[in-house]
C-alpha cells in the first residue's frame, strides 16, 4: 500500500528597502537521507559558469520589498523516517538559503 504525504517548507524573505520590487524566482532542492533529490529532479545551467543545478521544484513570490513568508508543499508517497535538507537557490545560482 502506497501512502502519500506532503512535505511542507517554508521561508522567509526580508524585508529590504533597496532590492527591487516584482517576482521573484527560486528554485528549491530537497534532499532526503540517502543524498536523493526529490520532486521534479529537473535540471538547468546556473549563472555564467558549466555549473548545473539539479532542484524538486521552482517558486515564484511576488516581492514588494517587505517581508514575505513562503510556504510551498512538495506531495510524494512513502517518505523515509531522516533528516532532510533544504537549499534556496536564486536564478543566478546563489545558494540563498539552506537548512
Amino acid at each position: 500500500m502506497t501512502n502519500y504525504f506532503n512535505l511542507k517548507i517554508s521561508f522567509l524573505i526580508a524585508e529590504n528597502q533597496i532590492a527591487k520590487s516584482g517576482d521573484r524566482k527560486y528554485y528549491v532542492q530537497i534532499i532526503d537521507s540517502k543524498n536523493n533529490i526529490l520532486g521534479e529532479k529537473a535540471t538547468i545551467a546556473m549563472g555564467e559558469s558549466d555549473q548545473t543545478l539539479t532542484y524538486s521544484f521552482i517558486t515564484t513570490v511576488k516581492y514588494e520589498n517587505k517581508s514575505v513568508q513562503v510556504n510551498e508543499e512538495l506531495a510524494g508517497s512513502d517518505f523515509q523516517a531522516g533528516t532532510y535538507f533544504v537549499n534556496i537557490f536564486s536564478p543566478n545560482g546563489e545558494n540563498v538559503s539552506k537548512t
